[in-house]
């Protein structure tokens, strides 16, 4: 059942924004310093410093197996309990307060330097939910059986060659990421990600590798990296009757169909470029791209009369850059993005009114932001601030966004009794009364690789064409333990 026309645009909250909040708990605040080239450390061409400064996947502390080997992993447990009852007059599975989740989860990374010209790592990550083989089956739809009871996957996958110390050549699927923000990828579009629980999954964990070619060069403080990428995968987001469908309120009034992927392996590729210098206290990075949106946009197809989903193809020029004073740490990101599909207001009134032409996206170009800062001034404690502006340029009064819209972030993480405790709270705001989502954690080192984590999320809309409102009733407490290895 749709309340209104007016609630279409809630599809934008996949569309335009990914909600993933900064790494809780024990996370290694090297990835912002500033001058270091530390952002992402397997990618320095140095063969040298291919250990030195690892960052492994899911927050995992490498160990040293041979000389040149390391492995890494993480086994967790997660339970989670829903506190409040789903809207009776929308088609989502779960309808009352319950356990929503009994999951165990394995990641493992493998890594190995051959000789001092190839580098190479391979990752895995594997789940199974007990909650959907304990339940009423009955009560799902096939799709949330087949995407949240249980998933293997290959993740990072990748050779480096090193042609000299200061170049180096990464071919397989890989994690690349650019750019300062913590929440909203202005400039770090290359990989998709797991937008299938909104604000629940941290940042590291989402990105999703894909099937590229990078070449890396350094020149002093300058570097300079090109990526073709062959294997386009897109965002993993909520599916039919799950708590965070996108398609929600169209359900039962709409077939819909599966999107369609722009271009098949290692033809009609992706292509990249990034160009850094770093300074004593800062650096500068300035972006260039020509790719496909990697959230899907709804296409009304009128012969077929069913909703389906497109990867529209766009091209970006941006800037990003780091300044560090005293205790501070200041970030912004600026791109203009050309050819952006933006989403329609007004599908189901066309539809309707039996429009000849129906249009559920315009073409339109956008210039989005983000400006940050975190302050590191207080004992054992961070706190981060973040504002992320998006105009859309010619504007057009039937589409779904607003001509001017914002995000905000406050995030503050406190470490207590010699950093065997972390606490952590975070507030992401949408402008225009369109929702919050409010998040706390607790995270407990009971010995050394074996944590507890306590957690509360909770989802606030009260206008009922806010991005939210659909899902205003998914707030839930999590607890999980986690080993590490």
């Amino acid at each position: 059942m749709i309340r209104s026309s007016n609630t279409y645009p809630i599809l934008y909250l996949c569309h335009s924004l990914l909600i993933v909040f900064p790494n809780s708990g024990y996370t290694d605040d090297a990835s912002h310093d500033v001058g270091n080239n530390t952002e992402n450390s397997l990618d320095s061409p140095n063969a040298d410093s291919f250990f030195d400064d690892i960052q492994a996947e899911d927050d995992t502390a490498p160990v040293a197996l041979l000389k040149n080997k390391r492995v890494s992993g993480k086994l967790k447990t997660e339970v989670a309990y829903n506190t409040e009852r789903t809207d009776k007059d929308l088609a989502f599975s779960r309808k009352d307060t319950r356990i929503s989740k009994l999951k165990t989860s394995l990641s493992a990374s493998f890594e190995d330097k051959i000789g001092s010209n190839f580098n190479y790592k391979t990752s895995v990550n594997g789940f199974y939910d007990a909650y959907y083989k304990l339940s009423d089956n009955s009560s799902f739809s096939n799709e949330q059986i087949d995407t949240f009871e249980a998933e293997a996957e290959l993740r990072e996958n990748y050779l480096r060659v090193l042609f000299t110390k200061n170049t180096s050549l990464t071919i397989g699927r890989q994690i690349i990421a650019w750019g300062e923000s913590e929440v909203t990828p202005v400039v770090d579009v290359i990989n998709p990600r797991n937008a299938r629980e909104f604000g629940q999954t941290p940042l590291d964990e989402t990105r999703i590798p894909v099937s590229a070619a990078r070449l890396s060069t350094m020149i002093g403080d300058f570097e300079a990296n090109l990526v073709y990428s062959f294997e386009f995968r897109g965002n993993k987001t909520g599916v039919n009757a799950s708590d965070f469908d996108p398609y929600i309120p169209l359900r039962g009034v709409l077939p819909i169909a599966n999107p369609r992927k722009p271009y098949s392996f290692f033809v009609g590729g992706e292509q990249y470029l990034r160009l850094k210098k770093e300074f004593k206290n800062s650096d500068l990075s300035f972006f260039l791209s020509n790719s496909y949106n990697k959230s899907e946009t709804p296409e009304y197809n009128v012969n077929e009369q069913q909703l389906g989903a497109i990867h529209k193809q766009y091209q970006l020029i941006g800037l990003s850059g780091n300044f560090a004073a005293g205790s501070w740490l200041t970030r912004l990101e600026l791109a203009y993005k050309r050819n952006i599909a933006e989403l329609r207001g007004d599908l189901i009134s066309q539809i309707s009114a039996n429009t000849t032409n129906i249009s559920s996206w315009s073409e339109k170009d956008i210039i989005q932001s983000t400006i940050g800062a975190e302050y590191y001034g207080l004992s054992n404690t961070t706190i981060t601030i973040e504002w992320s502006p998006t105009a859309i340029l010619d504007y057009e009064n039937n589409l779904a966004n607003d001509q001017l819209s914002s995000s905000y972030l406050f995030y503050v993480r406190r470490t207590l009794l010699n950093e065997r405790i972390t606490v952590d709270f975070s507030w992401f705001k949408f402008s225009n009364n369109n929702g919050d989502i409010i998040r706390t954690n607790v995270e407990y080192e009971y010995r050394d690789g074996i944590r507890l984590s306590l957690s509360y999320i909770m989802y606030a809309a009260n206008k009922q064409d806010s991005f939210m409102y659909n899902y205003r009733n998914n707030d839930r407490i999590s607890s999980s333990i986690s080993y590490f290895f």
